[in-house]
């Protein structure tokens, strides 16, 4: 693979862009439908309403939380338990607790239940691993967790990977939003040249200014050799191996056996549109430090397939808040009943001032002048009545919303 053509990066970008779009987008509309306002009505019926009222019974956001609320409780995390063989009690004690120092200083938790939360929105979530400086004092760096916000505009994978951790993945991208001033600062010989979006609608207005930059972690193949000693531990030949190979032998233990192996180093490299903004950067991974979460994960035809949990459910959410909004017009918004009477039935001004405060009167008895020409008293209008069809279809699709949650399964 050529990662150090600009030119070939850009189009396995663009590949991996638009072997995704439908999904994407759907991941973008579930985004909406949650927090965005109108996101629970179709622009196509919002067109047409004209100047009608539309109002949002929001019945998604509860099943939302109702899952991911289960998740937050759950209190999950990275355990290391000895698997027998080599592995030892003290060995996964100490393995242990690394991790869990890791998932301290990153607050790990909160980094799971943002991430589980935006696949149980829209089915797609995940973070990433990188390493830095927790203390400015320190002279080594630690590993830290970060949760990648705006997911599904931000990471794409490579499109040959279908396993559902990616593992497979030869590498992957990872889109940052950076401010023009930024970009000056930090890359003051680019292009300024902002890598493009696969959005085909805007979903906010009033956004700031910035330049899209790319991140490619890649993998590149390495040739290893592994040692196994005596103890039946097993390590890389390489310069680590070195230091503890002196304090092995001192303790009587000795190579036992040698054998090669193909591998992998993940290099880091920036670009944007035109051109590279940095020279390739070795890691310290041997594999993708992008976690990926996925809903309800599939694989059909080579294509990898999720959805979260109210995907399903949209269509009954949009028919929900249309019904019930024709309920409040044809009720509650419609004019009052009126009362019909003649100018001769009314022709006494007693009864023109009883008619006119009927509305608000406790009087139980009223009085009027006969009118030969409309026989009977004044007769009062029809009340609004609310379509028994509107009423059954905001039934039948609340119904669709509860039993479909009720149902609605999700994979991490």
């Amino acid at each position: 693979m050529k990662y150090d053509d600009i030119k070939k990066v850009n189009e396995l970008l663009s590949e991996s862009k638009e072997a995704e779009s439908d999904l994407r987008e759907m991941v973008r509309k579930c985004h909406n439908v949650l927090d965005k306002v109108d996101g629970q009505w179709e622009p196509e019926i919002i067109a047409k309403m004209d100047g009608r009222p539309r109002y949002t019974f929001d019945k998604l956001n509860p099943v939302v939380d109702g899952i991911a609320g289960e998740i937050e409780g759950a209190n999950f995390g990275i355990r290391v338990m000895p698997s027998g063989g080599t592995a030892t009690k003290d060995l996964a004690k100490t393995y242990d607790g690394l991790i869990r120092n890791i998932q301290t200083i990153s607050n790990a938790s909160h980094v799971y239940n943002a991430a589980s939360r935006s696949v149980v929105e829209a089915g797609l979530g995940g973070w990433e691993i990188y390493t830095d400086y927790v203390d400015n004092d320190s002279s080594d760096q630690d590993f830290i967790i970060k949760n990648i916000s705006n997911y599904e505009d931000r990471v794409w994978f490579d499109t040959a990977a279908t396993e559902q951790d990616m593992s497979d993945a030869n590498h992957v991208f990872i889109l940052d939003d950076i401010t023009p001033d930024d970009y000056d600062e930090r890359f003051p010989d680019g292009s300024k040249q902002s890598i493009g979006s696969d959005r085909t609608f805007e979903s906010y207005e009033h956004k700031p200014d910035f330049i899209t930059v790319g991140r490619i972690l890649y993998k590149k193949k390495l040739d290893l050799e592994l040692v196994m000693m005596s103890d039946g531990a097993v390590y890389e030949d390489n310069d680590d191996f070195k230091k503890v190979a002196d304090e092995k032998a001192a303790q009587g233990i000795t190579v036992k056996d040698r054998r090669k192996k193909k591998g992998h180093k993940v290099i880091s490299r920036m670009f944007d549109a035109t051109e590279f903004l940095n020279e390739p950067q070795d890691t310290v991974f041997k594999d993708l430090p992008i976690a990926p979460m996925f809903g309800n994960f599939k694989v059909r035809e080579g294509k990898i397939l999720y959805r979260g949990s109210i995907e399903k459910l949209l269509d009954a959410q949009f028919t929900y808040n249309y019904a019930r909004s024709r309920e409040i017009e044809d009720v509650a918004l419609s004019p009052p009943a009126v009362t019909w009477a003649s100018r001769v039935q009314l022709g006494n001004v007693s009864d023109r001032n009883a008619a006119t405060n009927m509305s608000v009167s406790a009087k139980r008895v009223y009085l009027y002048t006969p009118d030969p020409m409309a026989p009977g008293p004044p007769m009062m209008g029809q009340t609004p009545q609310v379509s028994a069809g509107v009423q059954q279809a905001a039934l039948n699709s609340l119904s669709d919303i509860q039993t479909g949650s009720a149902r609605a399964p999700l994979q991490n």
